[in-house]
């Protein structure tokens, strides 16, 4: 993915930014699209049941973000036990990342429509509802820059040291250094 590699090697603030800029720009704008096309009396009908829709697709957005937290401790748990010191840098030089496309797919997808979701319900209050979906927007966007920083854990602005790696390393007996003959 070479756009993922790409908002990794940009500033962090830079970043951040960016992505509460487009969340921004494109949950409000879709509120206020709705509103301008179907009405105040029309949106507000779907309010009852859009609640419940709405924590039905944060509670799906949630798991796919834990499996991703725990896809992350799991390859820094195997790198930890399974790094030889030979070809170490070889391997972490030629990753492709650690999350998988579709994850990637299914995150953007599940961030697109979150946020086009509140655009079909209303208040009547035009600036309390702007409010609330800019600050959905804002949420969406703080939640997915870890994980954008997290996909490629050793470059970056924000990178793990590899001591304790090199620690591990020295800690293992010699037996277990030495490549199967």
């Amino acid at each position: 993915m070479p756009l993922l590699r790409a908002l990794n090697t940009i500033p962090l603030w830079i970043l951040i930014v960016g992505l509460l800029a487009v969340f921004e720009l494109y949950s409000v704008g879709l509120m206020l699209l709705a509103r301008r096309k179907w009405g105040i009396d029309r949106l507000k009908l779907n309010n009852e049941v859009a609640g419940f829709k709405f924590s039905v697709i944060g509670v799906l957005y949630d798991v796919i973000l834990g499996q991703m937290r725990d896809l992350a401790v799991f390859q820094q748990a195997l790198r930890l036990l399974a790094v030889v010191e030979d070809n170490r840098n070889e391997r972490l030089d030629s990753a492709d990342g650690s999350v998988p496309m579709i994850l990637w797919l299914v995150l953007i997808a599940g961030a697109v429509i979150t946020l086009g979701y509140p655009a079909f319900f209303g208040t009547m209050n035009v600036v309390a509802q702007t409010l609330m979906t800019a600050t959905l927007a804002a949420l969406v966007a703080f939640i997915l820059v870890p994980a954008i920083l997290l996909d490629f854990p050793f470059t970056g602005e924000v990178v793990l040291s590899s001591a304790p790696f090199d620690e591990a390393l020295q800690q293992m007996p010699p037996h277990l250094k030495e490549p199967p003959s």
